[in-house]
């Protein structure tokens, strides 16, 4: 008899990888005894002689007591010895494809692939911007990856986000307070708990020490490129995450236009970074089923009955809110005329006026207090509505990582008016009118143009559906997916 020694590179997960292994001892007549730590798979002289219940269930014992010790120097190395045997071995699990293979003589057959343990973390998942992405990114990969077994980090137990995910998704609840720089040092000590094979951070947060192998999605450099902090905190701030990304396996960016905000200011090598899109919530590609009586409950909930441009997003000063109130003042006086926009207003829906005082002092001094509304955030449903009963939307951003609510008010059949920096030319194409963002009469005069010109509106609303359909979840996740498995495979971290 001849013993033959596989390394079962990775950890193995105990009882349900090594029941794996165990069937196929089972029907090949093998038995298994542990040397030094490492299994061994003998073949008996009689192939034809049938292993007893007995010796299974001992060889199972025995491979789940030390399964968590089965880790070679050399990932997916076979014996030397087993090129010269005829006789089927037993399987083996190679580190780079993550698969099991049975080896007969010198051809190797693959028969079953091994599923990735991945954590996520998914704590900002109520956000507005960021909570969108983590939200859609985790449906889409349900519905695609039944294999996989992914651990969801949220705030709370019961996330509504996050109802009816199938069995391979479980959550893991941390109710701690985010916190930046040393102060995530708890985190980072919850995230050892788990024995993960990848983890995803999905903000630009990498908490210090972070374990690897992980993978990280920047959305965008605003925290940088308009900060209010200068001095040391702000150095602080690029010391973190540049060292978050640095260590990553991978970085993912929402835009090439992030992507190379990611190497000019954190000075990551472009090899290291891959751009994989957002896309809008499928809540906005279904606009044709919300009916016309039920827009107008929204709008009479919120006693609206006139005409109105929109804004949705935060009203940060990189978001240009001052100027598109001051724009709007200009529109305003030149549409006195228009019986259809003698009552035109604009409705802005995010942040509180009172969080930004620079906001209330365009809004006094334009005198507009009386045609610029701030709700706040609503629900998804009631900003579909907003959107569809829009006559335009308008978003003169001074800078973006993607820019998600164009593509929202595009899949909701609205015309759009955008400024033509950072991600927003890539993002809507050619499916809006582009205006210069610094550029008061500009942006006025892009607004005027969706409003009177019919035969730019329509356009405007063709195109903009054509668009949105370019970006999907299901291609996210699928790229996102790819990656995961390219990391765990263990190929070398391109440099």
């Amino acid at each position: 008899m001849r013993a033959v020694a596989f390394g079962l590179s990775g950890l193995l997960n105990p009882g349900r990888d090594c029941r794996r292994i165990l069937s196929w001892t089972a029907t090949t007549s093998c038995t298994v005894r542990m040397c030094r730590g490492f299994p061994f798979f003998r073949r008996r002289e009689s192939s034809k002689r049938k292993p007893t219940d007995e010796r299974v269930a001992e060889a199972l014992h025995i491979m789940e007591g030390n399964c968590q010790q089965l880790q070679l120097r050399k990932p997916g190395v076979r014996h030397a010895n087993l090129a010269k045997c005829t006789n089927p071995a037993p399987p083996a699990f190679c580190a780079r494809s993550r698969q099991v293979c049975v080896l007969w003589g010198r051809r190797t057959r693959y028969i079953e692939s091994m599923s990735l343990r991945i954590v996520l973390d998914a704590r900002r998942v109520a956000d507005f911007g960021i909570g969108t992405y983590i939200r859609n990114l985790v449906r889409s990969l349900a519905r695609l990856d039944n294999k996989n077994q992914y651990t969801l980090i949220t705030p709370a137990p019961a996330v509504p986000e996050f109802a009816d995910l199938p069995s391979n998704f479980e959550i893991a609840v941390y109710d701690k307070k985010s916190k930046p720089g040393f102060a995530q040092l708890g985190f980072t000590l919850y995230l050892r708990r788990f024995s993960a094979d990848l983890f995803h951070i999905p903000l630009n947060a990498v908490p210090m020490w972070m374990p690897k192998p992980y993978l990280v999605t920047i959305h965008d450099m605003s925290t940088l490129l308009f900060s209010n902090q200068k001095g040391y905190r702000n150095n602080l701030r690029l010391f973190y995450l540049r060292r978050g990304l640095a260590r990553a396996d991978r970085v993912l960016a929402v835009s090439s236009a992030t992507r190379r905000d990611v190497e000019a200011v954190l000075q990551i090598p472009a090899s290291r970074i891959q751009v994989v899109y957002n896309a809008p919530d499928p809540t906005f590609s279904q606009y044709s089923a919300q009916s016309a009586a039920e827009i107008q409950r929204v709008l009479d909930r919120y006693r609206i009955h006139y005409p109105f441009l929109l804004y949705v997003g935060r009203t940060n000063p990189q978001k240009n809110i001052p100027r598109l109130v001051e724009a709007f003042a200009v529109l305003r006086g030149e549409l006195r005329e228009e019986a259809r926009y003698r009552d035109l207003r604009l409705i802005i829906i995010g942040d509180e006026i009172a969080r930004h005082p620079a906001l209330r002092h365009a809004v006094i001094q334009s005198r507009v207090e009386d045609s610029v509304r701030f709700l706040g955030f609503v629900p998804i449903e009631t900003l579909r509505a907003f959107y569809q009963a829009a006559s335009a939307f308008v978003f003169p951003s001074l800078y973006e990582g993607f820019g998600l609510p164009p593509l929202e008010a595009m899949a909701c059949g609205t015309p759009v008016v955008c400024s033509h920096v950072s991600s927003l030319p890539e993002v809507v194409g050619d499916a809006a009118l582009i205006v210069n963002p610094e550029n008061v009469f500009d942006i006025a005069r892009g607004m005027r143009e969706v409003l009177l010109n019919d035969a730019l509106r329509s356009g405007l609303i063709e195109r903009g559906l054509e668009q949105a359909r370019q970006f999907s979840w299901e291609r996210t996740a699928a790229q996102v997916l790819q990656n995961y498995e390219e990391i765990t495979s263990y190929k070398k971290r391109p440099r």
